[in-house]
């Protein structure tokens, strides 16, 4: 294989990488959740006492948010690894060529 080829193939794997982790970031990003983000708590359970409407966030909410940073986690991990392909096909082309 040509050493150029190994560039391009580096710097190209570098690109497909960023391409995945913007995806990654930016979905969730625009991506909005649609369910009930409260539920009302339990008055009984309340450690106050009195006519109070207490609330807290829904599990389908706690999970919603969960997962949107995980996804989030993943895509800046994609986005370092592209960008550091890329680095490491510039410098290689440029201490060997």
């Amino acid at each position: 294989m040509c050493s150029s080829n190994l560039y391009l193939i580096t710097n190209s794997t570098g690109l497909i990488c960023d391409i995945i982790g913007a995806f990654f970031v930016s979905s969730e990003v625009v991506r909005q959740f649609k369910g009930n983000k409260f539920d009302k708590a339990d008055i009984g359970n309340a450690p106050i006492s009195g006519d109070y409407d207490l609330v807290h966030e829904s599990p389908e909410y706690q999970s919603f948010e969960k997962s949107k940073y995980t996804k989030m986690k993943i895509g800046l991990v994609f986005l370092v690894l592209g960008f550091s392909l890329q680095i490491l096909s510039n410098m290689l082309q440029a201490f060997f060529h």
